[in-house]
C-alpha cells in the first residue's frame, strides 16, 4: 500500500500537480532518500518513454490514414487498394495479429482435447462385452428357476416335469 502512495506522489510531482508545501516537503524527502530520488528519475523516464511511443503510434496510424484516403481519391498510385487487392493490403496489415490468434486456438484446442481425452472413460472391450453377457445369461436362467419355484409353491404347476411325448413313424413298435 506504501508503494502506491509513494508512486502516486512522484507522478504527482512530475506533473507538477503538488502544491507547493508538499513539493517541498517531497523535495526534501527526495533529497534524504536515494530511492525516492532513483524512483523519480526512472519514473520520469519511463513517462518520457511511454509518450514517445504513443505519439509514434499517432504518426503512423494517422499516415496509414492519409495513404489509405490518397488512394482511394486516386491522387497517388497504390495498386494495392484496387479490386481484390484490397483483400491482401488488409492481411498483410493483420497477418501477425490473425497468426498470433491462430496460434492461440490451436493451443486451447489440442490442450482441451487433451484434458477430454485424459478424463474420459476407456471404451469397453470385447472381453468386457462378453463378460456382461454371461452374467446377463446367468441372471436370466436364475430368474427362470425362481418363476418355477414360485409357481410350483402357488399350485400353479406339478413338481414334476411333465412328460411330453412325441410320435414319429408309423408307432407299431411304441
Amino acid at each position: 500500500m506504501g508503494d502506491i502512495k509513494v508512486l502516486d506522489a512522484v507522478e504527482r510531482y512530475i506533473k507538477g500537480e503538488m502544491n507547493p508545501d508538499e513539493r517541498l516537503q517531497f523535495e526534501n524527502l527526495r533529497k534524504t532518500n536515494a530511492e525516492i530520488d532513483q524512483l523519480v528519475v526512472e519514473h520520469t523516464l519511463f513517462l518520457q518513454q511511454m509518450n514517445r511511443f504513443g505519439e509514434w503510434k499517432k504518426f503512423r496510424s494517422s499516415l496509414n490514414d492519409v495513404h489509405t484516403q490518397l488512394a482511394e481519391q486516386g491522387k497517388i498510385d497504390s495498386t494495392r487498394l484496387k479490386g481484390k487487392a484490397k483483400v491482401i493490403y488488409l492481411f498483410n496489415r493483420y497477418k501477425r495479429v490473425a497468426a498470433i490468434a491462430a496460434v492461440i486456438a490451436g493451443v486451447t484446442t489440442i490442450s482441451l482435447s487433451a484434458l477430454v481425452w485424459s478424463v474420459s472413460p476407456k471404451p469397453p472391450s470385447s472381453a468386457d462385452y462378453l463378460e456382461l453377457s454371461r452374467k446377463v445369461d446367468a441372471a436370466k436362467t436364475k430368474t427362470d428357476r425362481l418363476e418355477n419355484d414360485l409357481a410350483v409353491v402357488k399350485g400353479q404347476k406339478s413338481s414334476e416335469p411333465s412328460i411330453s411325448y412325441k410320435t414319429v413313424g408309423t408307432g407299431f413298435f411304441y
